[in-house]
């Protein structure tokens, strides 16, 4: 079902809070969506909402013209599921990559994720699993296996 977004608030809020607070800066915004202990559970790492804030922080700064588009969203009570493919223009080095900082290639970049959301009972973003293939994502970004193998990853 390519394309399908359900029709709750919660899927809608999703998408409003990408465009308006992830994709530009919306500080209030954000955390308005996000409660105050949110948990991020992403490959190797947890992070707190203050870290993903640096790392939305990280894309903006390093990808031109960032944007993201919900490609799917299945929405079960409080439960979210989403496809979301993030893009943009590599101009400015990218400070929180899976191995540090990155060198910009100025090449236009799309990459997928999949996440599943938990929200409370005010409808706000409490937790969040997510998964992405990070050796594509990587190589997209102009790293080679040699490097990543160097950096640690």
């Amino acid at each position: 079902m390519p394309g399908f977004i359900s029709d709750s608030p919660l899927a809608r809020d999703l998408i409003r809070i990408g465009d308006e607070a992830i994709a530009r800066e919306d500080d209030v915004a954000l955390r308005a969506y996000f409660i105050e202990d949110y948990v991020f559970h992403g490959p190797g790492a947890d992070l707190s909402f203050d870290q993903m804030r640096a790392y939305f922080a990280s894309l903006r700064a390093a990808f031109a013209g960032l944007r993201l588009v919900r490609e799917q969203i299945i929405v079960d009570g409080n439960f979210l599921a989403a496809r979301t493919t993030f893009s943009g223009d590599f101009t400015a080095v990218l400070s929180y990559s899976p191995i540090g900082s990155v060198e910009p290639t100025g090449q236009h970049l799309e990459w997928e994720v999949i996440g599943t959301f938990r929200y409370d009972e005010h409808g706000r973003l409490a937790e969040e699993w997510v998964q992405t293939d990070y050796r594509s994502f990587l190589t997209k970004l102009g790293v080679t296996t040699t490097e990543s193998a160097r950096q640690g990853s």
